[in-house]
């Protein structure tokens, strides 16, 4: 009951301005109008978020302008229908509406078993300590978070979501630098998940199978140190079959809604509906 009442509240949401007429059905002047104005609001989002790290330092009227271009694109979707092969390939994060590392399906996922366990809300306000703790530690996010779609021969997809973490280096206090010069060590914090397309709507169900560290950097700069690296790689969270033993896994299965989609930018939105715009690459 809890996914179809996800599944219901994306539908209406993203609702019939996701089914706009495909270019093919269109007439000349008015497709190259269209493809005109993407091209046009594309251009400005990637202005906006090049000197913004994901959106998150944009303020006040930049920070509207953003969100508005944003629904500019999702007004002028323009595919009909959507399959997983449309998804297939890397997407690399330029824009976020939240902390970048909330991209991640393990907080999708997080967030839907702090709902269903804590009645009160007690368990989603720790979530919400991630992001300051993580300022407090020095820890730094990006300028890599990518998402990557993979579909097999038989049509089954599969998500796998990286994000890359940087920890300060010793002796550098809790301060982590955007300069790759001066950056400390980079951990990749990945997360797998089985998707599949929502027959009749623009979304996808994501189930989330396992969450694990990439330690490769780590292991460059500390060679001694690599057969204790390798053990900690081997430790991958069996996220899916903790949450079957918890009797959990309708109430926290995710619905990403896919609201705009052409061959170089995608724009995702959760359950929450956080928005996340992707680029192909």
């Amino acid at each position: 009951l809890a996914m179809e009442g996800d599944t219901k509240a994306m539908t209406s949401r993203v609702g019939m301005a996701n089914a706009s007429a495909s270019p093919s059905s269109r007439p000349p002047a008015r497709a190259a109008s269209v493809h005109a104005r993407r091209s046009r609001v594309q251009g400005e989002l990637k202005q906006l978020c090049e000197r913004s790290h994901f959106g998150r330092e944009l303020r006040g009227d930049d920070r509207a302008a953003a969100e508005a271009l944003v629904a500019e694109l999702e007004d002028a979707m323009p595919t009909r229908g959507l399959k997983l092969n449309d998804l297939r390939g890397r997407w690399q994060l330029v824009y976020s509406s939240v902390e970048e590392f909330r991209s991640s399906p393990f907080f999708w996922t997080a967030q839907k078993a702090a709902d269903r366990m804590g009645g009160d809300g007690t368990a989603r306000t720790v979530l919400e300590t991630v992001a300051p703790v993580q300022e407090l530690l020095g820890i730094a996010f990006g300028p890599k978070v990518v998402q990557e779609f993979q579909i097999d021969n038989r049509g089954n997809g599969k998500l796998v979501s990286e994000v890359e973490m940087w920890l300060p280096r010793p002796g550098a206090g809790n301060q982590t630098s955007r300069e790759e010069e001066d950056r400390g060590q980079k951990v990749t914090w990945v997360t797998s998940a089985d998707v599949e397309t929502l027959p009749g709507t623009y979304g996808i169900q994501v189930n989330v199978s396992g969450t694990r560290l990439d330690l490769s950097d780590l292991k460059r700069q500390f060679g001694l140190l690599s057969g204790f690296f390798d053990l900690v790689e081997a430790i991958e969270a069996p996220l899916e079959r903790i949450i079957r033993a918890l009797q959990m896994q309708e109430q926290t299965k995710s619905v990403l809604s896919i609201t705009y989609l052409d061959e170089n930018y995608r724009i995702s939105r959760t359950d929450d509906w956080e928005v996340y715009v992707y680029t192909k690459i």
